[in-house]
């Protein structure tokens, strides 16, 4: 080699060229498992670093992280855990808020379902706001299954 400090391209090229046992026998700590440390003693500014060691057995190593995840520091919320609440059951909303989205999708121009209980009195609603009794003499019932005039 040459006088020349290697830069750090050079240093890589050389060492992806280097067949890969000899890079690994230079740098490799030994395979033995650290000592560690009772689990009992661990506390929350204890060194859980040994137990992260390939060579530890997976169940103290959980046994390690369950102590360290115990403590107060972990437990305390920080005010970001925004999304931790239970959103599977919403809370119905109120008559006025569902009053007001109706408004809005017919002020879109969008076709608003009437809730059963208002199709069920036979009652409906004309754009003024009053009620006005429907004529459902000639309607289809709905277990029928008259698809229309049938074509010859």
């Amino acid at each position: 080699m040459s006088d020349k400090p290697e830069s750090f391209l050079e240093r890589w090229s050389r060492l992806k060229l280097e067949p890969e046992s000899a890079q690994s026998d230079a740098g490799k700590p030994d395979d033995e498992a650290p000592a560690l440390p009772p689990i009992e003693e661990l506390g929350a500014d204890s060194d859980y670093s040994a137990f992260m060691h390939p060579k530890v057995d997976p169940g103290l190593r959980r046994a390690a992280l369950k102590k360290l995840f115990s403590s107060e520091r972990f437990k305390s919320m920080d005010g970001l855990d925004v999304y931790v609440g239970d959103y599977s059951n919403p809370q119905p909303l109120a008559a006025g808020m569902v009053a007001l989205l109706r408004h809005a999708a017919g002020v879109l121009g969008e076709e608003v379902k009437k809730p059963e209980s208002e199709t069920a009195s036979g009652l409906t609603h004309d754009e003024s706001g009053t009620s006005a009794e429907t004529d459902t003499s000639n309607a289809p019932s709905p277990d029928s299954n008259d698809k229309g005039p049938a074509v010859a």
